[in-house]
């Protein structure tokens, strides 16, 4: 499993990103999807073979049937409070003639509970059978047999008489199975929902490498909630294992951090990416730090939350596992000086980490400098122009190093100098 801090989630808003994606069509299937992404993958295999599923369900010519009233009205019977009726209590309630008053309200409560769990094993045969056609992936397949394994053994007891039996069985020994029944139908609808993703926006199926260190790279990639923006390329890896990136405010940079970071998490949860093509190894860590948080219960400045940002992920590296690393605007909280010293001094380190790619964003273009020997260090940029008065923006990463200082324009379009000469009148 692909390892993603608390911290790491929040700056990618991954709530949002999930429930922005969601095409499920049962509560089950949102369960599962929520499952799903919350353990993205890291083994090649493991991704290869959801690759797999969600191309053949794609294939499919029409969806596989999601039928949310069946499989909560399932679920809400096995787990449901109606006290079970069992051995010696049963013969008290019969010889204190308790079933006189209730015996109308009990048959029809548990022959709809029956018949509820009668119409979940149709349902999963039907899907069953859907899953099995022709030459099935690896993991449908195994989806497929242990919900056909479930439905035989409650076939029998959905067959049971008298119905108190039947009620017996079906809350009791079996309850279980009836649940892992709903949540296979579950995952198989979160699989199906993962496949349609992007479907209409061009999106593609991402080739899994392996044996070539930590290597990403995609073409015209987008963020997956913002498919109208610039497409631009990813190059991590292989001779060049850190970039650079700079440019004035508003042009891009953080965006594109977080393109790069959903990028290669929706291809470890083995989706097809909002990008024209990519290849990538599978990385154990997906690490950000976008926008640290101070905690002055803690007497944790911004400054020194940005520190132990830093150390957490250098312990990641230390660790050898492949990682992805990204940093937007590192060392912000502290003087110009510092931010040089303590920028060019990590920058430099990371890259010599050799199971980790890293971006790190600044608008201190003076450390291209520092970092021109470095021959792991690719430098890129955003840049910008001046029109009417206004910077403007294209969006396009590029090679090289921006210099380009917008902050007093912008504070011009924002009028605030304005505003500050009225308080000197």
């Amino acid at each position: 499993m692909m390892r993603i801090d608390s911290v790491t989630a929040r700056d990618l808003d991954l709530d949002r990103v999930r429930e922005s994606l969601d095409r499920t069509r049962s509560k089950a299937g949102r369960e599962a999807l929520r499952r799903r992404f919350a353990r993205p993958l890291s083994d090649a295999r493991q991704i290869r073979d959801v690759q797999d599923a969600l191309a053949a369900l794609r294939a499919m010519d029409r969806p596989l049937r999601a039928d949310d009233r069946i499989m909560e009205g399932a679920r809400r019977y096995v787990q449901s409070n109606v006290v079970l009726a069992r051995g010696s209590r049963m013969r008290m309630w019969v010889s204190e003639g308790w079933y006189r008053f209730r015996y109308a309200d009990i048959v029809r409560e548990l022959a709809a509970g029956r018949n509820a769990v009668h119409l979940l094993l149709r349902l999963a045969s039907g899907v069953v059978e859907r899953l099995r056609t022709g030459d099935p992936p690896r993991l449908l397949a195994e989806r497929a047999d242990r919900m056909q394994g479930h439905a035989d053994a409650l076939r029998a007891a959905v067959r049971m008489k008298p119905l108190l039996w039947v009620d017996r069985s079906l809350r009791g020994d079996a309850k279980e199975a009836i649940l892992e029944l709903i949540d296979l139908l579950g995952d198989v609808d979160a699989l199906q929902a993962m496949a349609v993703v992007g479907g209409d926006a061009g999106w593609s199926r991402p080739e899994v490498i392996e044996g070539e260190g930590v290597v990403i790279e995609a073409e015209a990639a987008v963020h997956p909630l913002l498919p109208e923006a610039a497409p631009n390329p990813i190059h991590l890896g292989g001779a060049g294992s850190l970039v650079f990136l700079t440019g004035p405010n508003m042009a891009g940079k953080t965006t594109y951090l977080r393109t790069v970071a959903l990028t290669v998490y929706l291809a470890q949860l083995g989706m097809n990416v909002p990008a024209r093509s990519m290849r990538f190894t599978p990385v154990g860590s997906l690490f950000t730090s976008l926008n640290p948080v101070d905690d002055l219960r803690e007497g944790v400045s911004y400054f020194y939350a940005e520190v132990l940002r830093v150390k957490e992920a250098a312990t990641l590296l230390a660790e050898g596992e492949p990682t992805l690393l990204l940093f937007d605007e590192v060392f912000r909280g502290t003087n110009l000086k510092d931010a040089l010293e303590a920028s060019a001094h990590v920058i430099r380190g990371f890259a010599d980490a050799t199971n980790g790619v890293s971006v790190f964003s600044s608008h201190l273009s003076e450390l291209s400098e520092d970092l021109a020997d470095h021959p792991a260090v690719r430098f890129r940029r955003f840049n910008g122009a001046i029109a009417d008065g206004r910077p403007t923006f294209d969006f396009r990463i590029e090679d090289g190093v921006s210099d380009q200082r917008f902050g007093m324009l912008l504070l011009r379009h924002a009028r605030v100098p304005e505003l500050i000469a009225r308080l000197r009148a």
